[in-house]
C-alpha cells in the first residue's frame, strides 16, 4: 500500500508467478504455509478496485476458482486424521468464527473477495461445481468428500457478511441458500444414524449453524430434534457441533438488536426438557477420559443457557436431580484435577449451581420457611465436596466455591448458621487470601456475612472491623486487586453504623481515593471510577455530607471531586441499583449543603 505506484508496473508478473506457485503445489502438509501465504496475496490483490484488470482476462477467475479454490476447500487426509485424532483442535481450526488461518479459510476469503468485483460470473461458477459435486454424491452416496466440497463451496459463495454473534449477516442474492439448505442440508441431517459419514454430519450442523438468523423459527423449531439426536453420537466433532448449535440457535438474536431472542422462552423450554439428559450424558462421559479428550464445556454452555432462559415451570421439576449430576462432577473433578483440561468448564458447572439456587429460592415465593429450607437442602448436597475442596487448597475450585458459598448465605433468611458462623476465621485466613483468583470469591463472601450479621460477627470477635480494615487496606494496596479491596470497603460502609465506622474512616477514603488523586485532573478509568463513585455514594448516601467532609478533612478537595469527578461519574453509572445510590447521594448533597453546588453549571 505505501509502495503502489513503484509496485504497479511489476504487480501482473507477480501476480501470475504467485498464482502459478499456489497451482503447482499439492494437498501435502509440507506446502500449508505457502499455499495459505499465496491465497492471501491474491486475496489483498483482488480486494484492490485498480487491480481488477489482472482478473478480467479470459479464463482468470474460472482458473482461480477451479485451480485454487476448489481443491482447497476439500477435506484432506489430514484433516481426517485431526477430526478422528485430535478433535478439540479440529474445532479450534474449523469452528464458526475461527481466526485461525487455514488453506480452507484462505480460499473461503478469495472467493469473497473476488465477489466483490465478479459477482455474477464468480456466483455462476461455484454454483455450477457446487451441482457437479452434489451430483456425484447422489449417484453415489460413499462419495461423501463430494458433498463436502460442495458444502463448504456452498458457505463461501454465499456469505457476504458474517458476524462471530450472528453468523452469516449478508447473503448472496444470486444464491438459492433457503433450497440448498433445505434439499441438502436439512433433509439429510441424521441419514443414516449419527454415526454415518461423521465428517459431513459436522460440516451439515455448521452450515445451518451459520445461516441461523436466516431461518424462520418454524424451521429453526424443526431442527433441534435432529441436533439432540446427533448430540448422542459418540464422535466427539459431531456431537459439539451439535451441542453448539443448540446454544446458538437458543441465544441467537436479531442483527439490529442483540437484546432481543428470536425464539421464545416456551421454544427454549422444549429444547430443554428433551436436550438436558443427552447434554449431561456428554458431560458425565467417561469416554472423555478413555480417549483423553478434554471435558465439553461447549455442551455444559449449552445447558447453562437453556437453563437461563426456559419458563420455571419447565425447569423446576429438573433442578433437584440436575443439582446431583452436577455434584458428581465436581467430585470427579476435585478427586482427579488433572483430567480435567478445561477451565471453562468448571466455570459452566458453577454457573449452573448458581442458576439452580436462584431459581429454587425464587420458586418459593418469598415463603422464609420454604426458602431456608431449600438452601439447607443444597447444602447438604455441595458442602462435603466444597469442605474437601477448601481443606485441599484445589486453586481451580476454590474460586467459584467460594462465590456459591456467598449465593447460599445471601439466599438464607434470617441471621448466619452456625455452620457460616464456624467458617468466618477460616475465611479471613491469609493463606486463602494469597491467592489472587481466591479475591472476588472471598470479597463478596465477607459482604455476605456484613449484609447478614454483623451484630453477630460483633458479638463473637470485637476486632472484627479492624481485622476486615487490614485486609481491605492490603488489597486496595495492589494494583490487581485494587477493585476487591474498594468493593470490601462498600461493604463495611453498607453494614456499619457510623460510630462503628468512624475511627476507619481516613483510612478507607485515603486509600480508595489514591488511583483518582493519581489521574487527577483526567477521569480515572472507568474500571476504577465505577467502585470509588459506589463507596462515596454509599458513604452520603447513608450518612450524609458531613461524614464525607469528616473523613477527608479537606473541603476544598471535596469540592474538586464533585465538580470533577462526581459529575463526570454519575451519568455513565448503567446500574439501576447504583444509579439509584449516586442519585440519592446527590440530592442529599444538595440539600445539606448547597455551597458545594454553588457555583456549579447543572445539566
Amino acid at each position: 500500500k505505501c509502495y503502489e505506484e513503484e509496485f504497479q508496473g511489476h504487480l501482473a508478473k507477480q501476480t501470475r508467478a504467485v498464482w502459478s506457485l499456489a497451482v503447482s503445489k499439492g494437498p501435502d502438509t509440507r506446502f500449508d504455509e505457502l499455499v495459505t501465504q499465496t491465497v492471501t496475496y491474491l486475496t489483498t490483490v483482488a480486494g484492490q478496485p485498480w487491480n481488477r484488470g489482472l482478473f478480467e482476462a479470459e479464463g482468470a477467475v474460472q482458473g482461480i476458482i477451479e485451480r485454487i479454490c476448489v481443491p482447497n476447500l476439500a477435506m484432506r487426509q489430514i484433516d481426517l486424521d485431526a477430526f478422528e485424532e485430535r478433535p478439540d483442535d479440529y474445532i479450534r481450526d474449523n469452528i464458526e468464527g475461527s481466526e485461525i488461518s487455514t488453506r480452507t479459510s484462505g480460499a473461503t476469503s478469495l472467493i469473497r473477495r473476488l465477489l466483490v468485483h465478479f459477482e455474477a460470473p464468480v456466483t455462476q461458477l461455484c454454483l455450477t461445481h457446487c451441482q457437479r459435486l452434489l451430483d456425484e454424491y447422489k449417484r453415489d452416496n460413499s462419495a461423501w468428500q463430494s458433498k463436502y466440497t460442495a458444502l463448504s463451496l456452498f458457505m463461501a459463495v454465499s456469505v457476504k457478511g458474517q458476524m462471530r454473534h450472528h453468523g452469516a449477516t449478508t447473503l448472496n442474492a444470486g444464491v438459492p441458500v433457503e433450497r440448498i439448505l433445505n434439499d441438502h442440508v436439512f433433509a439429510s441431517l441424521v441419514d443414516g444414524g449419527p454415526e454415518h459419514q461423521p465428517q459431513l454430519k459436522a460440516l451439515m450442523i455448521k452450515t445451518l449453524t451459520t445461516f441461523r438468523v436466516h431461518l424462520p423459527v418454524a424451521t429453526c423449531v424443526t431442527l433441534f430434534p435432529s441436533l439432540i439426536t446427533l448430540v448422542r453420537s459418540r464422535n466427539y466433532v459431531v456431537h459439539t457441533y451439535a451441542a453448539l448449535a443448540i446454544d446458538r440457535l437458543v441465544t441467537m438474536t436479531p442483527v439490529s438488536d442483540r437484546k432481543k431472542n428470536i425464539l421464545d422462552a416456551e421454544a427454549v423450554g422444549s429444547v430443554f426438557r428433551e436436550a438436558l439428559g443427552p447434554l449431561m450424558d456428554l458431560a458425565e462421559s467417561r469416554e472423555y477420559i478413555k480417549n483423553r479428550w478434554p471435558y465439553n464445556d461447549r455442551a455444559m454452555k449449552t445447558i447453562t443457557d437453556l437453563l437461563a432462559r426456559s419458563p420455571p415451570a419447565v425447569v423446576s421439576p429438573s433442578l433437584g436431580s440436575l443439582l446431583l449430576r452436577l455434584n458428581k462432577l465436581i467430585v470427579r473433578i476435585n478427586d482427579y484435577p488433572l483430567a480435567c483440561h478445561s477451565g471453562q468448564f468448571i466455570r459452566y458447572i458453577f454457573e449452573n449451581v448458581a442458576l439452580i439456587v436462584r431459581r429454587r429460592v425464587a420458586e418459593q415465593g418469598g415463603d422464609a420457611a420454604a426458602e431456608l429450607r431449600v438452601v439447607g437442602e443444597t447444602e447438604a448436597v455441595l458442602f462435603p465436596v466444597f469442605q474437601e475442596i477448601l481443606n485441599k487448597q484445589q486453586e481451580d475450585l476454590m474460586a467459584y466455591v467460594l462465590q456459591i458459598m456467598a449465593l447460599l448465605l445471601e439466599a438464607a433468611p434470617g441471621e448466619i448458621s452456625q455452620t457460616y458462623i464456624m467458617l468466618f476465621n477460616a475465611v479471613l485466613a491469609p493463606t486463602n487470601w494469597d491467592m489472587a483468583g481466591n479475591v472476588p470469591g472471598l470479597v463478596r463472601l465477607l459482604q455476605a456475612y456484613l449484609r447478614k450479621g454483623t451484630s453477630q460477627l460483633l458479638a463473637m470477635d470485637s476486632n472484627l472491623v479492624l481485622r476486615i480494615v487490614n485486609v481491605a487496606e492490603t488489597l486496595a494496596g495492589s494494583r490487581r486487586t485494587e477493585q476487591s479491596g474498594i468493593k470490601l470497603f462498600i461493604g463495611l460502609a453498607e453494614a456499619l453504623d457510623l460510630q462503628l465506622l468512624r475511627p476507619h474512616l481516613p483510612v478507607i477514603l485515603r486509600l480508595s481515593l489514591k488511583r483518582l488523586k493519581a489521574s487527577w485532573p483526567r477521569p480515572p478509568v472507568r474500571r476504577f471510577a465505577l467502585p470509588i463513585m459506589d463507596l462515596l455514594s454509599v458513604l452520603v448516601g447513608k450518612h450524609g455530607v458531613g461524614v464525607l467532609k469528616e473523613g477527608l478533612r479537606d473541603t476544598s478537595l471535596l469540592h474538586a471531586i464533585q465538580k470533577g469527578f462526581w459529575a463526570d461519574t454519575l451519568p455513565k453509572i448503567q446500574s439501576s441499583g447504583r444509579r439509584k445510590a449516586g442519585i440519592i447521594a446527590t440530592t442529599r448533597m444538595l440539600v445539606e449543603d448547597e455551597s458545594i453546588w454553588a457555583d456549579a453549571e447543572l445539566v
